[in-house]
C-alpha cells in the first residue's frame, strides 16, 4: 500500500471472546496471524479469565466489552432483571422478544455499568462497547446505553448495521432511514466517536467486488472465529481476502479509530 494513496481504515473485531475455551483459542490465533485487531470480551461468559490473561499477549489489539443479556448468568443479583431470566436464574435470549418496561431497562443499566466494572477490575482498557446480538441497538435501550456510555466514560460504540450486499439486502428503505437516525443520535447525543461503517466480513467482500462508496473512510468487520456456525466467514478470514480487496486498505484497532 502506497501512504501516498488514499485507503480505507478497516477494523477485524471477534465478536464473543471469553464464550469458551475453543472461540479464545480461535481469536487469538487469528490475532497471531494479523488478520484480527480487535475483540470484545463477554463479561459474564464462562471463560472470562482465559480471555482476559490471553488478552495480554496482543497490546497492538484493542479489546472492547460485549456486553450481554442474552446467555449466562448476570453479573450483579437484580430482581428487576428476572423478565430477562430463566428459572436457572440466567439470561435467556429474551431481550429481543419482550418489551422491555422502564423498570427493566434501568437494571440493565445497572447490569452493563457491572459487566463493564468487572473487566476493569480485571484490567481491562476497554476500548469501545458493543453486544451480544446487538442489543445496545435496541430503541428501548438507547438511553440505557448512554447511561452507561456516561457513567463509564467509554466514547467508541459500535453502530448498527449500514452496509448491505445483493444477497443479503435490508429488509425495506424505512429501514435504511431508521439505521441512519440512529447512528446519527448515538453519535450526537452524548459524543461518541465510531466508524462510518459497520457490517459483516462476508458482507463485506461481496460488496468490494464493486467498490465502496468514499463516504466511507472506516469500516469495522464482525467476525466470530470458532463459532461453529460462522466456519464459512472464519475460512475467509484466515484465507488471501485482503489480497483479493481492489483497493487499498489498513488495518487499525479501535484505540486508532
Amino acid at each position: 500500500m502506497s501512504e501516498d494513496r488514499p485507503y480505507l481504515r478497516l477494523i477485524v473485531n471477534a465478536d464473543d471472546l471469553g464464550i469458551s475455551k475453543d472461540v479464545n483459542t480461535a481469536i487469538f490465533d487469528m490475532m497471531s496471524r494479523k488478520l484480527v485487531t480487535s475483540a470484545t470480551i463477554l463479561a459474564n461468559g464462562p471463560e472470562v479469565e482465559e480471555a482476559v490473561s490471553g488478552s495480554l499477549n496482543f497490546p497492538e489489539c484493542s479489546f472492547g466489552v460485549h456486553l450481554n443479556i442474552m446467555e449466562h448468568r448476570p453479573i450483579i443479583d437484580n430482581p428487576d432483571l428476572a423478565p430477562l431470566l430463566n428459572t436457572d436464574g440466567e439470561f435467556a435470549e429474551k431481550a429481543l422478544e419482550i418489551s422491555l418496561d422502564r423498570t427493566v431497562q434501568q437494571a440493565v443499566v445497572g447490569e452493563w455499568i457491572a459487566q463493564i466494572g468487572a473487566l476493569r477490575a480485571y484490567g481491562v482498557k476497554i476500548s469501545h462497547i458493543d453486544s451480544h446480538f446487538h442489543t445496545h441497538n435496541l430503541p428501548s435501550l438507547f438511553y440505557a446505553l448512554k447511561q452507561v456510555q456516561q457513567h463509564t466514560g467509554i466514547a467508541k460504540v459500535r453502530i448498527t448495521k449500514n452496509i448491505y450486499s445483493a444477497s443479503n439486502p435490508p429488509a425495506t428503505r424505512f429501514l435504511l432511514i431508521r439505521k441512519k437516525l440512529w447512528n446519527l443520535a448515538l453519535r450526537k447525543l452524548v459524543s461518541t466517536q465510531t466508524t462510518d461503517g459497520f457490517t459483516e466480513l462476508s458482507t463485506f467482500m461481496e460488496k468490494a467486488v464493486g467498490g465502496i462508496p468514499s463516504k466511507y473512510r472506516t469500516i469495522e468487520l464482525m467476525t466470530h472465529p470458532g463459532c461453529p456456525e460462522n466456519n464459512d466467514e472464519t475460512a475467509i478470514l484466515g484465507g488471501e481476502w485482503l489480497k483479493q480487496l481492489p483497493f487499498d486498505v489498513r488495518l487499525i484497532n479501535y484505540n486508532e479509530l
